[in-house]
């Protein structure tokens, strides 16, 4: 009985992961955050976040079914200069813990909402 539950709950965490990883493709690209000309770029569990002086590495874990995400800051070209902006909207990114897609971007929920409009590719 206790080998059937440890299977179960193996099975249910490989089928999320492998759900994630193929439909990593539905989140890729770059977006701008409404209203701003700041920008993130999205691929593969990876990607950046451009702000007015820097550019930040970001790490991110989703699962579409159940609409949670969340990201990871990593290092920055500076150690410097960033403004007030660009601190809260590091900190707005670090606690989003859900998404919604629309026709032409992403809307992210947490403490704050960033509505992110998909860039039109070339």
């Amino acid at each position: 009985m206790r080998i059937q539950f440890v299977y179960t709950i193996l099975s249910i965490s490989l089928s999320l992961l492998s759900a994630t990883a193929m439909s990593q493709d539905k989140l890729k690209g770059q977006y701008f955050i409404d209203g701003s000309a700041y920008t993130i770029e999205l691929s593969n569990g990876t990607g950046a976040i451009h702000l007015s002086r820097n550019t930040c590495q970001l790490n991110y874990e989703y699962a579409e079914q159940m609409q949670s995400i969340q990201f990871a800051i990593g290092g920055c070209t500076k150690v410097c200069c960033d403004n007030e902006l660009d601190e809260i909207l590091k900190s707005s990114l670090a606690q989003i813990t859900g998404f919604a897609t629309q026709k032409n971007g992403l809307v992210l929920y947490g403490k704050d909402t960033l509505q992110l409009q998909r860039k039109a590719t070339p």
